[in-house]
């Protein structure tokens, strides 16, 4: 499957790059400029969240990531991401 997402011109939002019902998870991902916040909202209270830090670093939930960094978190329905660099990347998986 081949799924199409365009980093510049969304840039400081994230992105869902796969999305599909007959797949039991969600991915997203963003890149943003230093200092900018998201809210990733899950569908579903009930789902888990796991995001990886792929370039430049982040405060998520709190927590100081960096490049590499993995966060899994589960019980919420809301995380409060914010780019601490810029070009900060960060890919998002809301399983279900």
């Amino acid at each position: 499957m081949l799924f199409k997402f365009d980093f510049d011109q969304n840039k400081n939002q994230l992105i869902e790059i796969v999305s599909t019902p007959k797949l039991s998870f969600k991915l997203s991902a963003g890149i943003f400029d230093g200092r900018v916040e998201a809210t990733y909202i899950l569908n579903n209270p009930d789902h888990k969240f796991f995001c990886l830090v792929i370039d430049g670093a982040f405060e998520i939930e709190g927590r100081l990531m960096h490049a590499r960094d993995g966060l899994a978190l589960w019980d919420v329905e809301k995380v409060e991401l914010e780019a601490l660099s810029n070009n900060a990347i960060v890919l998002v998986l809301e399983h279900f």
